[in-house]
């Protein structure tokens, strides 16, 4: 039987499962959650006017915006607000974190490997010698 309106709709209510990712730099796990559709777009709207407004790339910052949408409570809320921007890219365990969460979560935002390498593309021409990238 085919998906209908009806039954897609019926189902606002059911939320996927968290999944767990292991962060040993902090020796525990963090929950991931699927983002919706309108949360996605959100993410590509704010790194568009950030890469605008900015003039250093399009991935300044990108991996921080992508942690806080898709990291979760125990409970399914966010772990994470826009305001924990510059401390998710600057805390010493930065780099592994937002690395992990990142590669662990590309396909919750919907991208694949071609997309991941063209963002490392992009970092690798935005990024100089003493430049720090999140």
């Amino acid at each position: 039987m085919a998906l209908t309106r009806d039954k897609f709709l019926a189902t606002k209510d059911s939320t996927p499962p968290l999944i767990a990712v292991d962060c040993p730099e902090f020796g525990d796990v963090v929950y991931l959650r699927t983002p919706t559709a309108a949360q996605v777009d959100q993410l590509s709207k704010k790194q568009a006017l950030k890469a605008k407004v900015e003039k250093e790339g399009s991935v300044v910052g990108f991996r921080a915006r992508c942690a806080i949408l898709l990291c979760a409570n125990e409970d399914g809320t966010p772990m994470f607000t826009d305001v924990d921007e510059q401390a998710l890219a600057t805390h010493p365990n930065s780099q592994a974190f937002l690395d992990r969460i990142y590669k662990s979560g590309k396909h919750l935002l919907g991208f694949d490997d071609a997309d991941v390498e063209t963002e490392a593309k992009n970092l690798q021409a935005t990024q100089g010698d003493d430049s720090s990238i999140d």
